[in-house]
């Protein structure tokens, strides 16, 4: 399967690294970073910026984003218009649902008939 970029670089006689030589990194940083919920889209670059930055922490060459869409699309994933299904970064699904929290909250000290729905 080719990705962005990858027939200028075969033009070129660049070859990219063996998405292996980052999998094992992938997924400890995937069960350590994010949590896996179906329906779900992330963007790439965001996942990739955070597993770059992990990496660096932990002071491992990160790999490039051909290489990470490779691992994603390798551990399942379906990629497609900078996005990807299915896994999404924990601190983004917290927030997420810190805010749903919030809203519910707030929504039940709204008197029923007054919340914006519609009565029968």
């Amino acid at each position: 399967m080719l990705f962005s970029g990858d027939l200028q670089n075969i033009s070129r006689g660049i070859r990219h690294p063996s998405p292996a030589a980052w999998a094992e990194d992938f997924h400890r940083w995937a069960l350590k970073s994010c949590v896996y919920r179906d329906r779900w889209f992330s963007g790439i670059a965001a996942l990739h910026k955070d597993f770059r930055d992990w990496c660096l922490n932990r002071d491992e060459v990160p790999c490039r984003v051909t290489t990470f869409e490779r691992l994603l699309l390798g551990a399942g994933f379906l990629l497609a218009d900078g996005l990807m299904s299915g896994l999404t970064l924990k601190a983004d699904w917290e927030s997420y649902e810190s805010s749903k929290m919030a809203r519910d909250t707030e929504n039940d000290r709204v008197p029923i008939g007054q919340r914006g729905e519609r009565s029968l």
